[in-house]
This record gives C-alpha cells, structure tokens and sequence, in this order.
C-alpha cells in the first residue's frame, strides 16, 4: 500500500526534519520519500491532506487500563484499542490488573500478539507480584521471555519494601524496569480527595500528599540501593516533584509520569461534589498543579499519561463518597493538552513518544526515509466537539461530553496500516 501525506509539518524534537513542512511518501509501511512537492506514483495511492496537518512518532500510553478478562462490561481489549486509536496512540503498556492478572507466561504473550483492527501495538506489563497481592515475586524471568517490558502491580502501590528490593534487583540484569504508583495506604486517612482548604470546606476526609511523598522518597532510597531503574507512575505532588528532581540530580536511575487531569485541573474542580473528577491520584491544590507543569517543563517529570480508567454506570453514577475512582482520557488528552496548553506541542509530542519508549527499553521511533511507520497523523489548530457518539470507550466516565476542544487527532499510520479518524 502506497499513502502519501501533503504539507505536513514533522514535530519530531530528536529528529532532523523537526518543524520542517514536507511531503512524505510511505511504500508498504516504510518511509519511502521526505522532501517537498512529491507526487503519488500510482492511483491507489492514498492521499491524505488536512488542515494544518502534522505528523510526529507515534505515541504511547503507559497503564491505561481494561478488564479483559474479568471485566469486559467496562472496557475489552477491543474497546481500549479503538478509544486509544481514535486519541491518536500507536501503542498501549496496559495495566496488569484484570482477572486473571498478567502474571503468567500465557497471559502476557497473548497480550503481546493481541490483534486488533486498529493494528495498535500491544506492550505488556507483568505483574510484579503474584496476583498483584504484594507478597510474592511472580517469575520475572519467564515473563520478560513472553514480552513483558517492565513490572508493576498497576494501580495497587507496592507496599512492602522488602519485595519492592527484591523486584529491583531481579529485573536489573534482565534489562528492565519497575513501575510503582506511590501511595502509603496506612496514611489514606479514609479520604475522599486532597487533604487542603478545599476539603475542609466541603466537610470530607482528604488524602494528605504526605501519603505519596513518603512512599516517593522510599522507592528512590531503593533504586539508589539496588542500581535499578524505577518508574514512580503518575505523581501528584509538589513534594513528589522535589524529590524526583534532587533523585535525578545526584543519579539515581528513576523517571517519572504524570496523569493529565493533574496537569489540567485542581482539587477546587470537586466543589460541586461531581464524582466524575474522582481520581486516582486525585486532584490536588492549585501549587500542586503549577508544580507538576514546571516539572513537565524541565524535565523532572519524563512522561505524560491519560490515566484511562474506565468504570460502568453503576459504580460511577454515585454519591461523590460511594463512587468509583476513575475517568476515561485516551481519546481526549491530546485535545485536552492543546486546548489548555496551546504552544507546548514539543513537550507534549516528547512527553508520549520519546520518552514513554525511553522509559519501557523500547527502540526509539525514527520519521527518516527506510524505517518502518508508526505515527500519529494530527492538527494542532482544528477545532471540534467530542459528543457520546464519537466515543469509542465502552465507559462513559468523562467530563468531556459537549466539551469544544482546539486540537483534533487525523489518524494514525502504523506499518502498512492507515486508520483516518
């Protein structure tokens, strides 16, 4: 198959056509030409243009989560495909945490070879510890052999630091990485949202930045002891932020993800007591917030994820206190991003593709003529609704319906498949 793009601008940091406006001819799924006023070389050739149409490496989201198997109602491994396609994503690290988990060979190599329409590739995760209970290592070795490319117990926070050790040093010479959410539960107090001025208005029990901070500081201890890199998954903190930055400074191997909610809003948004924005990590106080960007902006804070977590009707549409944590973002971050952050295309670009491949091993994506496609196709200056019908998440958990957004997804090329949105 032949597609050729027209006047597209390359947003490829790294790379040497990096804001240069050119024409790109793709020839069974490899970059075949770059250069300026190229013309198709057959009929079947597909022609894609679009307003202000840009391309950059294909981006990849670490932890969204699906409940295939075990909880299919909410979001199958199709569903999460087809929303991460449409959000413009060539690539997903799915969390572990169905039923079963991803601890066993089996599980992870089916994972690995997932087909899907889209052609999205599928990077496992494997449990890091057996069931995602926190007591036993699952068999690091066997896993990494069926495609595993990092470990993790997900959304569940490794709480004993004996086994956290215990997987840093074990996947040090099989080339891997650990990634843990941090969250001391003993210190979770039974709250509901950021412990601040805002909770305290609102009468409800918060969750102190304290109970992350602590667990932050605790896993970089380790991965200085242990010489082995660790992911601290989407931090929330201005202290989590501190921290990470003085790790790095003195060459600690750590990297670290923020979810995009926490970038976009702050713990004022819940004063309506809309349990839509009860997430995980929540939202916390507006230096929080302002401490995150600058993080995204120096560096401190490697990657950028949506923090997909899809929930059904029934346990998300309650009462702020009853309901399920969790908000579903694959197909809106980049808009979201944009919209908020207009002239920091660069960073977002960095933030989902680069480095998120940086930090799972993965071979870095190259927009030069003879390698092998996997790119997001976007515009930065289009405008458009995101509406119920054009969801393709099985969940419903967004604040975003009806919401008008400066930033559209066109597609996504990913070998010698083209999918237009």
């Amino acid at each position: 198959m032949d597609v050729l793009l027209k006047k597209c601008t390359v947003i490829d940091p790294s790379g040497p056509h990096h804001r240069k406006e050119v024409d790109v001819l793709i020839h069974n799924g490899v970059i075949e030409k770059i250069g300026k006023r190229l013309t198709a070389p057959n009929q079947k050739c597909k022609l894609v243009e679009a307003n202000d149409l840009h391309l950059s490496p294909g981006w990849l989201d670490i932890m969204p989560w699906h409940g295939e198997p075990g909880f299919e109602q909410v979001e199958t491994l199709t569903s999460l495909c087809a929303a991460a396609s449409s959000g413009g994503y060539t690539a997903l690290a799915p969390a572990p945490n169905t039923l079963p988990v991803a601890d066993q060979f089996n599980n992870v190599r089916a994972l690995r070879h997932f087909q899907n329409p889209q052609g999205v590739r599928i990077h496992p995760l494997g449990a890091l510890s057996v069931g995602t209970e926190g007591k036993d290592l699952t068999e690091m070795y066997d896993l990494t052999q069926a495609g595993a490319v990092a470990f993790t117990d997900g959304w569940k926070s490794v709480q004993h630091s004996g086994l956290l050790l215990r997987a840093l040093e074990y996947v040090r010479p099989l080339g891997r990485t650990v990634i843990n959410q941090p969250h001391e539960r003993h210190l979770e107090n039974e709250g509901l949202m950021h412990e601040g001025v805002t909770s305290t208005l609102l009468g409800m029990k918060g969750i102190p930045a304290l109970a992350e901070e602590i667990m932050v500081h605790r896993d970089l201890e380790l991965a200085r002891y242990a010489g082995s890199s660790i992911h601290i998954l989407n931090i929330s903190s201005k202290g989590s932020v501190r921290l990470i930055k003085e790790g790095k400074k003195q060459g600690i191997p750590v990297s670290a993800s923020v979810a995009i909610m926490n970038l976009l809003a702050d713990d004022e948004t819940i004063r309506d007591f809309d349990a839509v924005y009860k997430i995980w990590p929540p939202l916390r106080g507006t230096e929080d917030q302002k401490s995150l960007w600058s993080g995204v902006k120096n560096q401190t804070i490697d990657v950028i994820t949506s923090n997909h977590s899809p929930s059904d009707q029934e346990h998300k549409d309650l009462e702020f206190a009853y309901a399920a944590y969790g908000i579903t973002q694959l197909q809106t971050c980049f808009p979201a991003f944009n919209s908020a952050y207009p002239d920091e295309l660069d960073t977002f670009v960095s933030a989902v593709s680069a480095n998120p491949r940086r930090v799972l091993g993965l071979k870095k994506l190259m927009l030069e003529v003879g390698q092998e496609v996997e790119m997001t196709l976007f515009s930065p200056t289009d405008t458009w609704t995101f509406s119920r019908p054009k969801n393709k998440s099985l969940a419903n958990n967004t604040p975003f319906f009806d919401r008008a957004f400066t930033g559209k997804v066109i597609g996504t090329i990913i070998g010698d498949q083209l999918n237009l949105i």
